[in-house]
């Protein structure tokens, strides 16, 4: 059964990765972005490039950090960060992703459903990283990621967790 799942920034080349990886996987994927037009527009390329009965929609959202778009939330409205930290160019590729996805939230049932489309995406492994507070530390890294990209001039830097057991 495919739950309806809103990307906020889905019109980058992040945003529309995830989308296209959500989308091929069976879920009913809305792009958000502060211009509606961008994210029609995203969505119909991505219907064209996956086909089908991809269910993908555009829908205006002002772009924000997980913790300020828990404020704009209604309070019975699930929400978890993560992906933060896979690149877009891993995202809108077939190849498996060697990356580790820190999923935050307060709501366990989020952090469960947000894990699960994790697994989704092959080579990619949810981890829990706690409450929602902690998106912000999640969300700066990517600046860092940015940064060794160009540095060692590539497209997929990622993290991976040592020491973990595995499920």
């Amino acid at each position: 059964m495919a739950r309806k799942i809103a990307i906020l920034g889905g019109t980058g080349a992040e945003g529309s990765g995830l989308a296209y990886r959500m989308a091929k996987a069976g879920e009913h994927i809305l792009i958000g972005s502060r211009e509606a037009g961008r994210a029609q527009e995203a969505a119909r390329l991505l219907r064209e490039r996956i086909g089908g009965n991809t269910e993908i929609e555009g829908m205006v959202w002002q772009g924000s950090a997980a913790e300020q778009t828990r404020e704009l939330l209604p309070a019975n409205v699930s929400l978890a960060g993560a992906f933060q930290n896979l690149g877009a160019e891993s995202l809108a590729g077939d190849d498996p992703v060697d990356c580790d996805v820190l999923v935050c939230s307060d709501d366990e049932k989020a952090k469960q459903v947000a894990s699960e489309l994790v697994s989704k995406i092959p080579g990619a492994r949810p981890l829990n990283g706690g409450k929602l507070e902690n998106a912000r530390i999640v969300e700066s890294l990517t600046a860092l990621l940015i940064g060794l990209n160009m540095r060692y001039k590539i497209h997929g830097a990622g993290i991976r967790f040592t020491g973990l057991p595995l499920k």
